[in-house]
């Protein structure tokens, strides 16, 4: 049964896991030469609107 709150919100994520992906994702963005982005930039691109999609994707995407 699927537990409610999302990531952080009352399943007890552990402070110590958190920060270690949160460590290996910024070293592989790094290797990568790509820019870290932040919550509120994921929460933008992946957002529930046209607009907004459109916003982010390139010339070759759009129809």
């Amino acid at each position: 049964m699927p537990r409610e709150g999302g990531l952080s919100g009352g399943l007890g994520v552990d402070p110590l896991i958190r920060d270690w992906w949160n460590y290996v994702y910024r070293e592989l963005a790094n290797d990568m030469h790509l820019n870290v982005e932040t919550e509120e930039e994921l929460d933008f691109r992946l957002g529930d609107s046209e607009a907004q999609w459109r916003a982010k994707s390139s010339k070759a995407t759009q129809a």
